[in-house]
């Protein structure tokens, strides 16, 4: 093992990126970015499971360890029961692509859909009773080198994002992010692994003509999961998030994933209290993912008394090359 292949990514990240000038994504935002299906069927805790590409937005050094290429892209989808035809929310559309390089290094690219609002979290149906909404695109490269060790992996990246905040009687704003972070991944021969990630944002407020407020904090994500071998059916795993801003913000996720024949997957987990399942079927190289996360909504928003479009429906594709 050697110690210097990933403290020289964690130094760098720490003096192009102050402490003092870290920002976490709002509420609803960060969870929206953890609504993958096969992550979401197991609560959301990915931090420790290795070779998914869409482990891009949970930890980059567990997703680049399939040292392929591969590429997943997840969607929601949105339900319109009665005449509510125009309901525009709790969208999620990502995408996680890992390609190997020369040698062995791998890059890895988290993204929302070019062109369009990826994460968007609006109302067009007055479901939810909170005035802000927005509308956000995200951006990740992550770059690491599988030779540092044949169990252990670290990665470091970069975020580049944006997002659009309106709302009744509140004026438009802009928010830029620019900023990255530390990953580390760890294998043991015992079935275990373990995977940690730190990130960061300098947030860059534009409320209105002239004025400019900037936003500071941190996040650490710690994780682990359990295979009795690689071949197992059975996969367990569980985070926990630690958000740092104004306070000390907690945050668990824990869930299970059991397979058949390594065709068919059934998962259930439970994302900080709410409850998750899903399932996923495999063709080949492509694999197929479905996850709905209950009372979702209602989470996020902070309204409890919301009753329609309660939960969240998600489906997945996952190409290996």
């Amino acid at each position: 093992m050697r110690p210097w292949r990933f403290i020289i990514p964690a130094v760098l990240t720490v003096l192009f990126f102050p402490l003092a000038a870290l920002a976490l994504s709002d509420t609803a935002a960060d969870y929206l970015l953890k609504t993958a299906p096969r992550p979401v069927g197991m609560g959301g805790a990915f931090t420790a499971v290795g070779g998914d590409p869409i482990g891009m937005f949970w930890n980059p050094s567990a997703a680049l360890r399939s040292n392929r290429l591969a590429i997943s892209g997840n969607h929601s989808l949105r339900h319109f029961p009665g005449e509510r035809k125009n309901l525009d929310q709790l969208d999620s559309d990502t995408t996680g692509i890992t390609i190997p390089l020369r040698g062995d290094t791998v890059l890895g690219l988290g993204f929302t859909v070019p062109g369009e609002w990826g994460i968007d979290y609006m109302d067009t149906n007055n479901v939810i009773k909170k005035k802000e909404r927005y509308r956000g695109r995200e951006r990740r490269a992550a770059l690491a080198d599988l030779r540092q060790g044949i169990r252990h992996t670290s990665a470091g990246y970069l975020d580049s994002n944006w997002y659009r905040h309106t709302g009744e009687n509140i004026a438009a704003r802009q928010e830029f992010q620019t900023g990255g972070g530390f990953s580390f991944y760890y294998e043991t021969g015992s079935g275990m692994s373990y995977g940690i990630n730190v990130r960061g944002l300098s947030r860059l407020f534009k409320p209105g003509e002239g004025e400019k407020k900037r936003a500071a904090g941190l996040k650490l994500t710690v994780g682990a999961a359990y295979r009795a071998d690689p071949k197992a059916d059975t996969l367990a795993a569980a985070d926990i998030e630690f958000g740092f801003r104004s306070g000390v913000d907690l945050r668990w996720f824990a869930g299970v994933e059991r397979a058949f024949d390594d065709r068919i997957y059934l998962r259930t987990g439970s994302m900080n209290g709410m409850a998750t399942y899903g399932g996923g079927a495999r063709f080949g190289s492509l694999r197929l993912d479905y996850a709905i996360i209950k009372n979702f909504l209602p989470s996020v928003s902070g309204d409890r008394d919301i009753t329609l479009f309660q939960d969240a429906h998600f489906l997945s594709y996952t190409l290996n090359l």
